[in-house]
């Protein structure tokens, strides 16, 4: 199923044994490359210091562009622009609180996501409504801390 695309990448779900995953992939512009091979790098980064943010197993520390794609572990149901105009203060607060949390553990690992925003914040749903924080995803324009900003692409985002 297509969750989002542009002229610069697509989204997916996707079923791989049996489990929904999501799949990125650039297109073939060398700017939208690069920002996929960016994210992938930080990703893999972070979970080689212990921090999961969702990248699968199995793909090459040695990303090469040409593959033009990356598999995650879904997180959440919806993203928070989707929902939260819905949410208790209570949901609301755990949400902002499991935020900071993340966004700490990225910055003590060298990183700043540099994208933070409603629709790139993950939510569940569960059945009965109730709402949890599910996770931060994206990191295209991610850089290491104190980067002088001078990489192609990176002057973009939201």
């Amino acid at each position: 199923m297509l969750l989002h695309q542009s002229n610069i990448s697509s989204v997916r779900i996707e079923l791989l044994n049996g489990k929904e995953i999501i799949s990125k992939r650039s297109s073939t512009h060398q700017l939208s490359m690069k920002s996929l091979e960016r994210e992938f790098k930080v990703i893999t980064e972070l979970q080689n210091r212990g921090s999961d943010f969702g990248l699968l197993p199995g793909q090459s520390d040695n990303f090469e562009v040409a593959e033009r794609s990356i598999k995650f572990k879904r997180k959440g149901t919806h993203d928070l622009s989707d929902l939260g105009h819905d949410l208790t203060i209570g949901e609301f607060i755990d949400i902002i609180a499991n935020l900071a949390t993340e966004i700490a553990e990225i910055h003590s690992n060298g990183h700043v996501h540099r994208d933070i925003k409603p629709g790139n914040i993950m939510v569940t749903q569960a059945k009965n409504g109730a709402k949890k924080y599910a996770g931060i995803v994206d990191f295209g324009l991610a850089l290491k801390i104190n980067r002088t900003q001078t990489d192609p692409g990176v002057a973009g985002g939201t």
